[in-house]
């Protein structure tokens, strides 16, 4: 498909953010083959389940919870093989720490470190798929 084919195309997107006493981060959720899916732009990760299809939010963090730290740590493994002009270009002891933290957390560890996002959007279109999954906001279920 050609970029201009692409631009009649609306794909829903909800942007999810959370917040501890060390960072922020957010992900998104994208409405694609009548499913939501999360994907961690960040870390250019998504999160395949048993079936191999990816994974909402509310699965992330609900039953699919080990699926994501399986994910997070493969991911981690292909970016400590990166360059360390490609992590961190003026400063090798920087790319060294990086490499050493990463790696120093198993699969499980990440799934554990998985916090509660909230929807960053204040509205959704009212036509179009709308989202019904079980996902704590504010803390509560």
């Amino acid at each position: 498909m050609n970029g201009r084919a692409m631009d009649n195309v609306l794909i829903p997107v909800v942007h999810l953010f959370y917040a501890n006493n060390k960072s922020g981060h957010t992900v998104a959720e994208v409405y694609a083959d009548s499913r939501w899916r999360m994907a961690d732009s960040t870390w250019f990760t998504v999160f395949p389940g048993p079936d191999g299809k990816l994974l909402s939010a509310a699965q992330c963090h609900g039953e699919g919870r080990g699926y994501v730290g399986i994910a997070y740590r493969k991911r981690m493994e292909e970016l400590v093989k990166l360059p360390d002009s490609e992590l961190y270009s003026k400063a090798p002891r920087k790319a060294a720490r990086f490499r050493e933290s990463m790696l120093a957390k198993t699969a499980r560890q990440w799934s554990d470190e998985l916090d509660l996002f909230a929807v960053m959007n204040n509205h959704l279109p009212r036509q179009g798929p709308s989202y019904t999954g079980n996902v704590r906001l504010g803390g509560s279920r």
